[in-house]
């Protein structure tokens, strides 16, 4: 608006509205990205947060198509996620099945078909200090590399240890789940 033209009533309060009401509106915003923010693994071709939490009518069937069980309900303690589908590494990993049967039987799209190098859940991260073979507990650990269905991808072996690529880690959780350290060498954090 020019500083010359002048300003009606109307105008003027609804500025003025807009302007009182911009601290609230972006502290509203962030709420709701908080609420909204992934704290669980979902199982792969999971799409974004929030259109996942609106599509998924936690109708159970990608739980029952998964033959190798790993994916469960999310707990009444993982808020907005309760009752959704979730795979927790420690448990029982995902093994990224050829089929992807979990993905065909979404109907309601929450869950949508990606080729396995594409499979984008979480991200895995070595902590050096517990690894075996990075601690010198035991020079020829390599779980997490030998069951990687990414193998020499996702993770590769130096001289020292394991390396993760996380531009190609799929977030699967088996390293997670067959790393011998206790407590576990590899976390695998959801995306």
């Amino acid at each position: 608006m020019d500083k010359n033209e002048v300003m009606d009533r109307k105008t003027f309060l609804k500025m003025g509205f807009l302007k009182v009401a911009e601290p609230f509106v972006a502290m509203v915003e962030s709420k709701v990205k908080e609420a909204t923010k992934r704290r669980v693994l979902r199982p792969p071709g999971a799409i974004e947060e929030v259109a996942f939490l609106t599509k998924c009518t936690r109708c159970d069937d990608c739980v029952t198509a998964c033959h190798q069980k790993a994916i469960k309900h999310a707990s009444e303690y993982d808020g907005l996620a309760a009752g959704t589908p979730i795979v927790v590494p420690n448990e029982m990993p995902c093994y990224l099945c050829d089929e992807f049967v979990c993905i065909t039987a979404c109907i309601e799209g929450a869950l949508q078909m990606v080729k396995r190098e594409e499979v984008k859940m979480g991200i895995a991260a070595i902590n050096t200090k517990r690894c075996h073979r990075w601690a010198g507990i035991d020079p020829m650990c390599d779980y997490c590399f030998d069951r990687c269905p990414l193998k020499g991808k996702a993770i590769c072996l130096d001289d020292k240890g394991p390396e993760i690529d996380d531009k190609k880690c799929a977030g699967c959780g088996i390293c997670e789940y067959v790393c011998p350290s206790d407590p576990k060498a590899v976390i695998v954090t959801p995306l």
